[in-house]
């Protein structure tokens, strides 16, 4: 997966971050089945990111102001070149995320002593698939502070602010 990827990624979980419209009950499912669907594909020892892409693009279609919200993110988040200092350390996703889900991340590919070489990125991918499976999406990435430290550097305070 390639920063590109990682960028698309990221300005989904801020757009969803950002979402003021509830997500309606059937929202929530469709939002659960990709988060299955990514799930599954991670597990495949070949990750087709194609296959990823248009499971996150159809979800992103479900909703016109996730839609709206995820181009507004990734037209910010593709003219930053160092992409490495938005994903989130071991450190900070163990102290955020529920202790059952840290042996999912484990599992999807996440390697907390560094030694894959796209283990930050399966980060990122991992955060989604946990956003896309838990029951209060919009919530969750509300409570993780990396997506607040990216939209801070996306949107600085104005001088006087």
């Amino acid at each position: 997966m390639d920063s590109l990827d990682t960028k698309k990624l990221l300005a989904f979980l801020l757009a969803l971050k950002n979402l003021e419209v509830a997500l309606s009950e059937n929202d929530k499912v469709w939002l659960e089945n990709a988060g299955q669907r990514l799930k599954l594909a991670l597990q495949e020892t070949d990750v087709d990111w194609n296959e990823i892409e248009n499971i996150l693009m159809s979800t992103i279609e479900i909703n016109p102001s996730l839609k709206d919200l995820y181009q507004e993110f990734l037209a910010k988040i593709s003219s930053e070149d160092d992409i490495i200092e938005f994903i989130p350390q071991w450190a900070e996703l163990e102290n955020e995320l529920p202790n059952e889900t840290k042996d999912e991340l484990v599992e999807l590919g996440f390697f907390p002593d560094d030694t894959q070489p796209e283990s930050k990125n399966d980060e990122i991918r991992n955060v989604v698939v946990f956003v896309l499976t838990n029951e209060q999406p919009i919530k969750t990435t509300q409570n993780l502070s990396f997506l607040e430290r990216i939209q801070r550097r996306l949107n600085p305070p104005k001088p006087g602010d």
